[in-house]
């Protein structure tokens, strides 16, 4: 619990900086929010609440991007689990012509424990991902397609490769579809993601498919974002193991932008 309030004084004193800086300089943004779920809530004896509130910080420096996140996550089930989750992504973008653009993102992310077993690797462990994206702008919406190379470093090494191709239109839809590969040890096709979007100024929604390498299981996640002057309200919900036992993890929660 020590390591818990330090860790909310040290986000206090960062998004007070933050939004000094907003009020001085203008430009900077901060994002505070809190969610909360029930993991396996239709597994018997195994659902296990959980609370995370996170901080979100994003800004654009001419054509560089910023980005970072601190989510600390507390399971209440017995001798309380908590976990860190922090994220940093940068990135340039390069204009090729009017409709033509790159970006190039290098995007780091740490999962670890903090208790009761401080520093163990908590879910997906620790992955460095460089990323470049061509996007093309058409009269319909924009195309764009993706290749990345994460790379696991924690807690062991493991090297992968993915391909995206999206169209995102005009009007508010997006589609896109993931495809990953598995280069280290054990090489080979390692799964799709499927993502179908809808959006305008007063909500968003979202259903995300994860079919494995297989083809035997999926797991399906829906969100829906309403907007709010500054608040964002969101309502979620995992399907996981689709085609053997599946989980069902549903979330709602909130974040405000500074």
């Amino acid at each position: 619990m020590k390591k818990f309030m330090v860790l909310v004084i040290v986000l206090t004193l960062a998004a007070g900086f933050v939004a000094a800086q907003e009020e001085e300089d203008g430009g900077i943004g901060l994002t505070a929010g809190l969610e909360f779920g029930v993991a396996g809530v239709n597994v018997e004896d195994g659902a296990v609440p959980y609370l995370t509130p996170g901080i979100v910080y994003e800004n654009s420096f001419g054509d560089f991007d910023v980005a970072a996140e601190v989510d600390y996550t507390l399971n209440f089930e017995d001798g309380v689990p908590q976990s860190l989750f922090a994220e940093e992504e940068l990135g340039y973008n390069l204009s090729l012509s009017d409709t033509q653009g790159l970006t190039f993102i290098l995007h780091n992310e740490n999962d670890i424990a903090t208790a009761p077993d401080f520093g163990e690797v908590n879910g997906d462990g620790s992955i460095l991902e460089p990323n470049v994206t061509y996007t093309l702008g058409l009269s319909p919406g924009d195309f764009y397609v993706t290749a990345g190379l994460p790379v696991t470093y924690l807690p062991d090494f493991a090297l992968g490769a993915y391909g995206t191709l999206g169209f995102g239109f005009s009007f508010g839809l997006g589609l896109e579809a993931t495809f990953n590969l598995a280069l280290a040890e054990e090489s080979g096709y390692d799964g799709t993601d499927f993502l179908v979007s809808y959006g305008n100024d007063q909500f968003y929604a979202e259903v995300e498919l994860n079919i494995d390498s297989e083809f035997k299981t999926l797991t399906i996640t829906p969100e829906f974002d309403y907007f709010f002057k500054n608040f964002i309200f969101f309502v979620k919900a995992e399907f996981d193991g689709i085609g053997d036992e599946v989980s069902i993890t549903p979330a709602l929660g909130v974040t405000y932008s500074f």
